[in-house]
């Protein structure tokens, strides 16, 4: 997780230098949870760089883009949005025997990258404005 949020954080500053990044943990404090967050984002010594703890229904419709290191319900909130969302993430061999199509997230939508290179493309397309994304009449269909 943690070098995933690091790669995550560097590639979006490659295409938005300035643009402030949010990073939204999971909504409970504790040392197992979210304390290491914490600690990647002090690393980067990046003003434009901090966590919030706003419930997502509030901020989703001000993102420019969304990008999970997890499959995690908080997606909806964007994608109901219509904003731009990306999972990177890799997982291993036991994910896949429990879960074989990999994370549900594309069925919504979500672009799935899990190397530096497919992120890197899909934030250009997200900054070009070519990402596909799930409109709300298809999400309503889907579901």
């Amino acid at each position: 997780a943690q070098v995933l949020l690091k790669e995550t954080i560097e590639h979006i500053r490659r295409f938005y230098k300035e643009t402030l990044i949010v990073i939204k943990p999971k909504p409970f404090k504790t040392v197992e949870a979210n304390d290491w967050i914490k600690d990647i984002v002090d690393c980067f010594e990046d003003k434009r760089l901090v966590i919030d703890f706003t419930p997502l229904v509030f901020t989703a419709p001000k993102t420019m883009m969304a990008i999970f290191n997890s499959p995690s319900t908080a997606c909806f909130d964007f994608v109901i949005n219509e904003v731009p969302c990306i999972e990177h993430a890799r997982y291993g061999y036991n994910y896949y025997n429990f879960h074989p199509k990999g994370s549900y997230l594309s069925d919504f939508g979500v672009f799935k990258t899990s190397t530096v290179e497919e992120l890197d493309n899909a934030i250009s397309k997200v900054k070009n404005g070519t990402l596909r994304i799930m409109s709300r009449d298809s999400l309503k269909e889907h579901i």
